[in-house]
């Protein structure tokens, strides 16, 4: 499930549509990075289905995927020097 390259209402719909048809039902509540278009989708879904999905705005959703990526990045630093197998072996 991809969202299309025209991030627009109809797109982030349709998205919407399938994530609440994939897990069995609109969520409470939702976190949306500010996407005007994504808002626009909740709203009309609720217009049209009488869901009540609180819209919350989160914008400090890549920090956090970022500290998660810390431990990788230590780890495969010091492997992408590496030109032959032998240094590889001894790494």
């Amino acid at each position: 499930m991809r969202l299309p390259t025209p991030r627009d209402e109809p797109a982030a719909k349709k998205l919407l549509t399938q994530a609440i048809r994939r897990h069995g039902g609109a969520p409470e509540q939702m976190p949306i990075d500010g996407s005007l278009a994504k808002e626009a989708a909740i709203t009309s879904d609720h217009e049209e289905h009488g869901t009540a999905i609180e819209i919350r705005p989160s914008n400090d959703l890549h920090p956090v995927v970022d500290q998660d990526q810390r431990a990788v990045k230590r780890v495969t630093r010091p492997m992408l020097s590496v030109t032959s197998f032998d240094a590889a072996h001894s790494t």
